[in-house]
């Protein structure tokens, strides 16, 4: 069982198949951005998603892979907090997915999961795309620190956008269609 303060006086339990989480949310007040939270577990997702919220973020919900691919083209997140293990898709193939075919999408990924946290899926996660891989229990203030920093580096400007044949390098300033830069 794990359980979560959403505010100071308020507890909720969860219990997760994934793993024992503790997540003290008490509010301070982030940057506004859009998040999207990828989580199977129904109670795991809404207790990320209110500790986000009370950060100050906007966050939208997804409970699979492809329900994560599917908001992610058509919301725009500007970062997603993945669960690894999902039973529809795991977190590298929902990577592989937004980041190939003609509507790829960049916005920085972080793999939050208790399940799979090994040497190895860690690798394998960041190789495929993922900005940072979190393991659930990590202290309240390690992992909106880690949202932070995500948002700080992906707002830096050193960026490059793709929707279907356009691409469009924002540090150099240019933009491509089929590899031919436009004027």
């Amino acid at each position: 069982m794990s359980v979560w303060s959403a505010w100071p006086h308020r507890r909720f339990s969860s219990s997760s198949r994934n793993a024992e989480l503790l997540i003290i949310a008490s509010g301070d007040g982030g940057v506004t951005a859009k998040l999207l939270v990828v989580d199977d577990e129904p109670r795991t997702a809404a207790l990320t998603a209110e500790l986000l919220r009370r950060a100050g973020y906007e966050v939208e919900v997804a409970a699979s892979g492809t329900e994560a691919v599917a908001l992610a083209r058509s919301s725009a997140p500007d970062l997603m907090l993945l669960d690894y293990e999902m039973p529809d898709m795991h977190a590298p193939e929902v990577l592989d997915e937004l980041r190939s075919g003609a509507d790829r999408v960049a916005f920085p990924v972080i793999i939050f999961t208790g399940a799979r946290h090994s040497a190895g899926d860690q690798v394998l996660g960041i190789e495929r795309g993922a900005t940072d891989y979190i393991v659930k229990g990590t202290d309240r203030q390690v992992l909106l620190a880690r949202v932070r920093g995500a948002l700080r580096e992906r707002a830096s400007g050193d960026r490059v956008l793709v929707r279907g044949r356009l691409r469009i390098d924002t540090a150099k300033g240019q933009a491509f269609l089929d590899s031919k830069v436009l004027k």
